[in-house]
């Protein structure tokens, strides 16, 4: 799986001691066939990855681009915008400070 920017490029991360590297997940994963299917029938393999924040350029479109044994499908894509920082809320219960009563 690889994050690309909004012109089809891949997403370059830091890392450590090293100049910036394609983010990217690569994974190996096999699917068995349950007993009773047919063989070449389709198997849906549910997949979760868990990603910590990024650094992404705000107000950009990104998608992350799904290969298996180097073939893509724009059906497996999913696409997410960034957005600009917003200000702090100042309400209280909402990260700011309490409204000082009188």
């Amino acid at each position: 799986m690889r994050l690309l920017d909004d012109d089809g490029r891949p997403v370059r991360v830091a890392a450590r001691n090293e100049d910036p590297i394609a983010l990217e997940i690569p994974a190996d994963f096999e699917v068995g066939r349950p007993a009773g299917v047919l063989a070449g029938s389709p198997i849906d393999m549910p997949v979760v990855i868990n990603i910590g924040p990024m650094p992404l350029a705000h107000g950009r479109r990104f998608v992350w681009r799904l290969f298996i044994d180097g073939r893509s499908d724009p059906d497996w894509d999913v696409s997410f915008a960034t957005r600009a920082p917003s200000a702090v809320s100042k309400t209280p219960g909402h990260g700011g400070s309490p409204t000082p009563q009188a």
